[in-house]
């Protein structure tokens, strides 16, 4: 095993710091090799097509099928797609996001991942009425970064939309928080900012923090964000 590249060179029966024990598992089925084969080629190929690739790395991360030949997800995606690892932890967020919009095909679908970044840690509820509105506020235009954070101060400026993330926040920290260590421990700073942006937006949002109008919902949102 290359410890510096993160990849797997020789007989190992076992990684440590992984779940991975016995040199079996470490080796991909017939079926998982296919998936892997199809899965990368949608995220070389397939670049206009920003869901699906988010979705494809995600699945490849969450079955492990990197692991035949990496050690880790992270050494798999500078290898392979030349990827830093917070660019590809920026991704798997945008596919949770994906993963909680409404049906593709009801209304546009994200072409980038800064478009939804905004979107990431909040409730599935949040995230469809936050989107769709921002489309609907483009007009058939471009979905831009600041509209959609304008879209969701405006939903969490509604009574039904506060309340249940009131009920949802407390559920949201803890696992915020376990990944907060987790990445500190990496040293993975973006990524650790990222989490901490979030456990800080879910802190407001229980102290019952609300938003009024257009220029002080884009100056909440950026504060929350940290971007400019």
């Amino acid at each position: 095993m290359n410890n510096a590249a993160g990849t797997i060179t020789g007989t190992t029966t076992s990684v440590p710091g992984t779940a991975i024990e016995s040199q079996q598992s470490l080796v991909l089925s017939l079926g998982e090799r296919r998936d892997l084969s199809r899965l990368q080629t949608v995220v070389r190929r397939d670049s206009k097509a920003f869901v699906r690739v988010c979705l494809a790395l995600f699945e490849i991360k969450e079955r492990k099928l990197y692991r035949e030949k990496f050690t880790s997800f992270e050494a798999y995606c500078q290898a392979v797609f030349g990827w830093s690892r917070s660019h590809a932890y920026r991704l798997l967020d945008a596919a949770e996001v994906c993963g909680k919009m409404s049906p593709m095909g009801d209304t546009a679908t994200p072409t980038s991942e800064r478009q939804v970044r905004a979107l990431a840690g909040l409730p599935s509820e949040v995230v469809k009425e936050a989107w769709n509105r921002a489309v609907e506020g483009a007009q058939g235009g471009l979905v831009t970064e600041s509209r959609v954070k304008r879209a969701i101060a405006e939903v969490r400026g509604s009574p039904g939309a506060v309340t249940q993330e009131k009920l949802s926040w407390q559920l949201q920290i803890e696992p915020l928080l376990k990944e907060a260590l987790a990445v500190t421990k990496r040293g993975d700073r973006d990524h650790l900012e990222s989490v901490v942006q979030r456990i800080s937006l879910l802190l407001l949002i229980g102290q019952g923090s609300q938003l009024k109008g257009d220029v002080l919902a884009e100056e909440t949102c950026q504060r929350w964000t940290g971007s400019p």
